[in-house]
């Protein structure tokens, strides 16, 4: 999409200037509160027994906690890392028909059927941001179990 060509155009010109540069790529984030997205979308279809409507841009997606993210970026800001491109993430694939699973499975929804989507999986390559901070604290999974509990009791 446009929005994707002009961000890797950026980081051409970024990458090529002679001043010192780095560059976050960050997924999709959700959670803080936030009451849209996919995330937050699928959890409320959920809830009323339905899927919503997938678009075809959305089958190839990732996605981060807001809060694993901001932890990231504060354990970056220490860090000599210098003219380097990280991705940041979970580093494990994420679908948008995992989501769907795994929040079916979290929310004891296997009676909704299955959605009719390719499982155009994304995994990024988050190996730069594990050799400077490590292992993140929380799984990909957990923190959409603590936003369906917050999305079910809010």
């Amino acid at each position: 999409n446009n929005y994707a060509k002009s961000k890797l155009q950026d980081e051409v010109l970024l990458t090529e200037a002679s001043n010192p540069y780095y560059i976050l790529r960050l997924p999709g984030l959700f959670g803080g509160g936030r009451k849209s997205g996919i995330i937050y979308n699928v959890i409320v279809k959920l809830l009323q027994d339905t899927l919503p409507n997938i678009e075809d841009k959305q089958k190839s997606w990732s996605s981060m906690h807001v809060d694993d993210a901001a932890y990231v970026i504060s354990q970056l800001t220490n860090k000599d890392i210098t003219n380097k491109i990280l991705n940041i993430g979970y580093g494990m694939p994420q679908s948008i028909f995992r989501l769907i699973d795994i929040l079916k499975n979290i929310m004891n929804k296997n009676n909704v059927d299955d959605i009719n989507v390719d499982d155009n999986w994304v995994c990024l390559d988050v190996s730069k941001q594990k050799e400077i901070i490590g292992e993140l604290m929380f799984s990909w999974e957990l923190r959409l179990s603590e936003e369906v509990k917050i999305i079910t009791n809010g």
